[in-house]
C-alpha cells in the first residue's frame, strides 16, 4: 500500500482550506451585493412614490385653495427632482396642464423671471 508524502498531503489539506475559505467570502460577497441593490431599488421606488405624492398633493391644494408663490416654487422644485427620475408620467402631466389652464404658463416661477 502507497503513503501519500506529507508535503502533497500539507498542499492538499492547504489548497482545501484556501478553496472553503474563499468560497465562504465569495458567498458572502454576492449574497450581500444582490440585498443591498434589492434595498436600494425599494428606496428609490419609494422615494419616487413619496416625490409623486407631493406633487400631486401640492398641486391639489393650489388647484382648490388658489394660487400661493411659495407653495408654487416648492411644487415647482419637486417637479424638477422627480422629471430626472421619471420623464414622461401622465399623472404629473395632466396635473402640469391644470395647473397651467388655472393659473397660466408662469406658475411655480418666481415673479419677474417668467418670458411667456
Amino acid at each position: 500500500m502507497k503513503r501519500v508524502s506529507p508535503l502533497v498531503g500539507i498542499i492538499i489539506i492547504a489548497a482545501t482550506a484556501i478553496v472553503l475559505f474563499g468560497g465562504v467570502f465569495g458567498w458572502q460577497y454576492f449574497v450581500t451585493k444582490v440585498q443591498n441593490q434589492a434595498s436600494s431599488q425599494n428606496t428609490v421606488d419609494t422615494s419616487v412614490t413619496e416625490l409623486k405624492q407631493k406633487i400631486l398633493s401640492g398641486i391639489k391644494q393650489l388647484l382648490d385653495n388658489g394660487y400661493d408663490e411659495q407653495l408654487g416654487l416648492k411644487v415647482t422644485n419637486y417637479i424638477r427632482e422627480y422629471e430626472k427620475i421619471v420623464p414622461d408620467d401622465n399623472d404629473i402631466e395632466s396635473a402640469l396642464n391644470a395647473m397651467t389652464d388655472k393659473f397660466g404658463p408662469c406658475w411655480g416661477i418666481p415673479e419677474g423671471e417668467c418670458r411667456e
